[in-house]
């Protein structure tokens, strides 16, 4: 009886799977739109709190009414934001936590004013400031890390599932120098860069079989060592664009992997402006974290569907399915509960379970709606 329903259920799919894929890039559409919008507004793609912008963050460990307090201070600080702390099980308030662009010492003379009394650090209180520049410097390095981050796991998939082992060659080449002009600077990232670059050029050459192939491979070496002394952040963007075609043209399952991983940074991101959070550095950390969870189940049902011939297509696809929905959700409710569990004490968690939570529910619909659909797409074609 469950064969036969599973077999009905795979005919409708068979018939209907490339309408299904409407759904997400319909979502994608809508949160490209809805961050060019959020640029065109605010002049950046998020809420930066005080540790990417810089500026001040107190905590007053007293009890305070926000609506009250949030009045007074809005036309006396600039860019204030103010939260609180509670007691998970008495929800009686901990401590509030203010955050401004303003100077410490005027954020301190006017708290003092308002709540009549001397705030002392370390007893009544406690005072952060970050400066602009280091906050600004802060969000570019993460924002590297995390565009390097998608340029290696971009690499990792195309060698698991790239056929070519010369573009499989190529690929590692153009991604290490991508890593070494994100990161030009660090010494140990640059020699164990060149080892790889070194390695990955030999293996090209010998793959090499005509003038042309050799001619390509000289080439490549040649901006190899222009990269190495004369870095510059333009050439990132070549790379790339050289990256995406080779990843569509030599091995879709790579790019279809590579584009669902990127569908759910950029939902996330746009549901988080919506949502109008603040992003803080830990933010920006947890979109790190989201590249992993995301593409474990990728390559999960990848490998179920192209490395293993049993069964029908639809049979691994289920089969495939049943292991990574189990594994996803069993993430996304370890970290529901954590975050309801940190959210009435710790600013730092809360976000990064926040980003980390919302990046699974897309990439439930990204990878069991866009990804298989592609896949199945695929071998379709090549069947």
């Amino acid at each position: 009886m469950k064969k036969e329903s599973l077999s009905k259920l795979g005919k409708i799919y068979n018939k209907n799977y490339k309408l299904l894929l409407l759904i997400p890039i319909l979502i994608l559409i809508i949160s490209i739109g809805y961050l060019g919008f959020f640029y065109s507004v605010n002049g950046d793609f998020i809420h930066k709190d005080v540790s990417l912008t810089g500026g001040t963050s107190v905590t007053i460990y007293d009890q305070i009414d926000l609506d009250q307090l949030e009045a007074s201070l809005s036309g006396q600080l600039d860019d204030i934001n103010i939260r609180q702390s509670y007691d998970i099980i008495t929800q009686e308030q901990l401590n509030i936590i203010i955050e401004t662009k303003s100077g410490s010492n005027e954020t301190k003379q006017i708290l003092e004013q308002y709540l009549g009394y001397e705030l002392i650090e370390g007893e009544n209180s406690n005072f952060e400031f970050t400066g602009s520049s280091l906050g600004e410097s802060f969000f570019i390095q993460l924002i590297k890390a995390i565009v390097l981050a998608l340029f290696f796991m971009s690499m990792v998939v195309f060698l698991i599932f790239g056929e070519s082992k010369k573009m499989k060659a190529i690929a590692a080449i153009l991604t290490l120098l991508s890593a070494k002009l994100t990161f030009p600077h660090v010494g140990v990232l640059s020699a164990f860069i060149l080892i790889l670059l070194i390695v990955s050029t030999v293996l090209l050459f010998i793959y090499s079989k005509s003038k042309k192939e050799y001619l390509m491979a000289t080439s490549l070496l040649i901006a190899a060592i222009i990269v190495f002394i004369y870095p510059n952040y333009l050439f990132i963007s070549i790379i790339a664009l050289i990256l995406v075609p080779l990843y569509l043209f030599t091995s879709t399952p790579s790019f279809v992997v590579i584009f669902s991983v990127i569908a759910d940074i950029i939902m996330t991101l746009a549901l988080f402006d919506f949502l109008e959070l603040r992003m803080s550095t830990a933010g920006i950390v947890a979109f790190l974290m989201l590249i992993g969870y995301s593409v474990d189940t990728d390559i999960l049902l990848t490998t179920r569907l192209l490395k293993r011939s049993e069964g029908s297509v639809n049979d691994r696809l289920y089969n495939a399915f049943k292991t990574g929905i189990t594994m996803t959700l069993t993430s996304l409710l370890a970290i529901l509960i954590a975050l309801f569990v940190v959210k009435s004490f710790s600013v730092v968690l809360t976000q990064i379970f926040s980003v980390i939570a919302i990046g699974l529910g897309f990439d439930i619909m990204n990878t069991w709606i866009t990804n298989v659909s592609l896949l199945k797409w695929y071998l379709e074609k090549r069947k």
